[in-house]
């Protein structure tokens, strides 16, 4: 992930001037890291890793005075676990994700109705993006069944699931192409804060409903990391 990023940031134009690694258990002290970033010169930060690492390294920032102008994160930042850890150390944080958010449910049914069926049948679940992401698959798995009808083979099962190149999860997230198993063109920013997290439609120029949605929002990777070579 690390590598695939740093390619995808100079093939948009962006010179990586810095890139330390830590444990992946987290560290006791995060403020070297701190002054590894600070003295890079670095205008902007991507981390690799957990929202609870990335809430400590904040903290660390906080203490030491410094924060770089962007924290730009993927969309497993797009976690209570971020704010809720780092509280009022969380600074300079944007996350993307290509869901519609939970903070806008009450605008979006598929959403809502996904917390709904969450609150009714696993009130003790983790309502997180991991989730949409497994109702979204199954409900493509549901179709594709259907579809099938009396003749449900795991060759019709797939034959029908890959003959479906338009696809939101009900318009759980922006449109995506199972068939072509290539990934959506559309995202939306939320900013991190002590607060929680909140929609910010400036960083988003949204095009299309919430969502930025744009061919050139996805990057085509030259190298093999052992990951879809496609990367939002």
């Amino acid at each position: 992930m690390r590598d695939g990023t740093v390619e995808a940031i100079g093939i948009q134009g962006g010179k990586v001037v810095g890139s330390p690694e830590y444990s992946p258990n987290g560290e006791d002290n995060w403020s070297p890291f701190v002054t590894q970033v600070k003295d890079s010169g670095a205008k902007s930060m991507i981390m690799i890793g957990e929202p609870e690492n990335l809430a400590l390294f904040e903290k660390a920032m906080q203490t030491d005075g410094y924060y770089p102008d962007v924290i730009f994160q993927g969309p497993n930042f797009y976690d209570k676990k971020l704010t809720d850890t780092g509280g009022d150390a969380i600074k300079n944080t944007w996350v993307s994700t290509g869901f519609v958010p939970f903070e806008k449910a009450s605008e979006n049914k598929a959403t809502q109705d996904y917390l709904d069926i969450m609150k009714q049948y696993n009130p003790s679940g983790k309502v997180a993006s991991l989730g949409l992401q497994a109702a979204s698959s199954f409900l493509l798995f549901a179709k594709a069944a259907t579809d099938c009808g009396a003749n449900l083979t795991r060759t019709c099962l797939i034959d029908k699931a890959e003959a479906v190149t338009t696809w939101t999860g009900g318009g759980l997230h922006g449109e995506s192409s199972p068939g072509n198993n290539t990934p959506t063109t559309c995202f939306l920013v939320m900013k991190a804060s002590a607060a929680g997290f909140e929609y910010d439609e400036a960083a988003t120029a949204p095009n299309k409903g919430l969502f930025n949605c744009d061919p050139s929002n996805v990057i085509e990777l030259k190298n093999d990391y052992g990951v879809p070579r496609d990367t939002p």
